[in-house]
């Protein structure tokens, strides 16, 4: 297990990883698998802000959350998607604007 994540384990009071809940060891897996790679890939980043967001939306089922933790867990989901949106940009809105400047480049007298 990467070092990063085993101080974070003993740190919330975690011996080993068994004791953790089925959610838990979900999640450390795949931070353990995401930091004991050498190179993070835009793949990755792909991949962990997919996975976040979806444990995020897991959060929001809970009808009895408080309104300060739905206030947060929509700013994490903002978060996560911005990250993502800005790794995969609208491809609709690079289209639309080199349409835009390629008909600027028509309409310009040179």
């Amino acid at each position: 297990m990467h070092i990063t994540l085993s101080k974070y384990l003993e740190k919330i009071g975690l011996k080993k990883l068994e004791d953790a809940t089925p959610e838990e060891k979900q999640t450390f897996d795949r931070w353990n698998e995401i930091l004991s790679e050498k190179d993070i890939t835009v793949k990755d980043i792909e991949h962990l802000c997919a996975f976040e967001k979806g444990e995020i939306e897991k959060m929001w089922s809970n009808v009895n959350n408080a309104e300060k933790l739905n206030e947060r867990l929509i700013l994490l989901h903002t978060i996560w998607s911005k990250i993502e949106g800005a790794i995969n940009p609208d491809t609709a809105e690079r289209d639309a604007l080199e349409e835009h400047i390629e008909k600027l480049m028509l309409d310009t007298d040179t």
